[in-house]
């Protein structure tokens, strides 16, 4: 006798008669689908095939996060470019910050400043480059 469905129902409608060959090969096959099945969910015990609705709103909120910062950037950056008033726009706040700008003194800060942005500059790039490995 031979189950149609695999498994513990032994009604009669699930039940069929086969050759002894055909039973075994039948049996073989479903034998090794179940222990193929089994050694998945031992090895991968807490792997999730499903992705954690969780992460998936993390991700939405931080993309959300840096579209509104950059929107917000482009609309103070081109007002501030637009007015063309002195000292409003980033690149003069960063010449300013860093002592590049033709009307600042370097004072015992600046080499410092310095350093932290090229070290800024020399990671950011590698990590873009490397795909956030770096």
């Amino acid at each position: 006798m031979d189950h149609i469905v695999p498994g513990d129902d032994h009604r009669e409608a699930n039940l069929r008669s086969l050759c002894g060959w055909h039973h075994r090969a039948k049996s073989s096959r479903e034998g090794a689908l179940a222990l193929a099945a089994q050694r998945r969910r031992i090895d991968n015990p807490f792997r999730r095939t499903d992705a954690h609705p969780g992460l998936m709103q993390e991700v939405a909120m931080f993309t959300a996060a840096w579209a509104g910062w950059t929107a917000a950037f482009c609309v103070i950056e081109g007002v501030a470019l637009y007015q063309q008033q002195p000292g409003d726009s980033l690149s003069e706040n960063v010449w300013k910050w860093f002592h590049t700008s033709k009307d600042t003194v370097p004072d015992r800060t600046t080499r410092l400043r310095r350093l932290a942005l090229v070290a800024f500059l020399a990671w950011l790039s590698a990590h873009f480059l490397t795909g956030g490995t770096f």
